[in-house]
């Protein structure tokens, strides 16, 4: 319900259009990055794609380091941040990856 009408309405019609199911949850890093996806992949038979989406509104989250400096929120659009350097979302992200391509 926190996410706009325009990014969650066309979710919500295609769930019920395929007749399929959505949970939304949090917590990363924790056991809604890394240990649900894998639950929930053992549901099915097939997995065809896992998309990961994060809405979150970071005017009350009180980290200037992390939400400024790290990730780049309120810099220029040529400012490149440190999260974005080549090896840093594989390193923070890449295991959760692997995990669930085996």
């Amino acid at each position: 319900r926190n996410a706009p009408p325009e990014l969650r309405e066309p979710v919500l019609a295609a769930v019920a259009e395929g007749g399929g199911s959505l949970f939304v949850s949090g917590v990363d890093p924790g056991w809604g990055n890394d240990v649900l996806p894998l639950l929930i992949s053992g549901l099915g038979t097939t997995v065809d794609v896992i998309r990961c989406q994060e809405i979150f509104d970071y005017s009350t989250y009180d980290q200037e380091d992390s939400v400024r400096h790290l990730v780049g929120m309120g810099h220029p659009l040529d400012y490149e941040p440190p999260m974005l350097a080549p090896t840093v979302p594989t390193m923070v992200w890449g295991g959760q990856l692997r995990l669930m391509a085996r």
